[in-house]
């Protein structure tokens, strides 16, 4: 399966998706879809950027992070109104996040630096959201790990969790 393949399916298996029954952006006013002065957004999975470039209410732009040698993560930010068909599959799943835990066993949890922007990752546990959001989140994981580029990403945006955590702010 391509990425491109990959990024196809997990977008279909989030389609209809949301953490909560109801308009869950009602509770913060969409803090994590607007333009924003603060560079609040999402880093790409491997590959995504390409998919996205019709996207133009994202800004896409490499970082100097890498998830492999000579692979560079890319950052999107909202430069406009969302287009919820065009989001990127972070947004997709957000606040949740697939996490690969030092076993290499996957699991998902709240992703720890969504407590800045969103009250469902301060006031919330994972068992509050939807049930069939965090199955297909789940789901989505599972196909993440079947590739090899985007396997490298999870382990190496669980290092960026991990190091979050251990910042004095964090609250774990």
């Amino acid at each position: 399966m391509t990425l491109i393949e990959l990024y196809k399916n997990a977008y279909h298996q989030l389609h209809t998706q949301t953490p909560l029954r109801t308009d869950c952006g009602r509770l913060c006013n969409r803090a994590c879809c607007q333009e924003n002065d603060e560079d609040l957004g999402m880093y790409l999975f491997p590959g995504e950027a390409e998919l996205l470039l019709a996207a133009d209410f994202l800004r896409i732009e490499p970082t100097d992070l890498q998830y492999l040698p000579g692979k560079n993560v890319y950052f999107a930010s909202c430069n406009s109104q969302c287009r919820r068909s065009q989001r990127p599959l972070a947004c997709r799943i957000f606040p949740l996040t697939p996490y690969m835990t030092a076993k290499g066993l996957l699991t998902t949890i709240i992703d720890p630096r969504a407590r800045f922007v969103c009250p469902l990752a301060r006031e919330y546990q994972r068992s509050d959201f939807h049930p069939e959001f965090v199955r297909a989140v789940q789901k989505v994981g599972q196909l993440l790990i079947k590739h090899q580029e985007t396997q490298a990403f999870l382990l190496w945006l669980a290092a960026v969790i991990d190091e979050y955590r251990e910042l004095p702010f964090s609250t774990k």
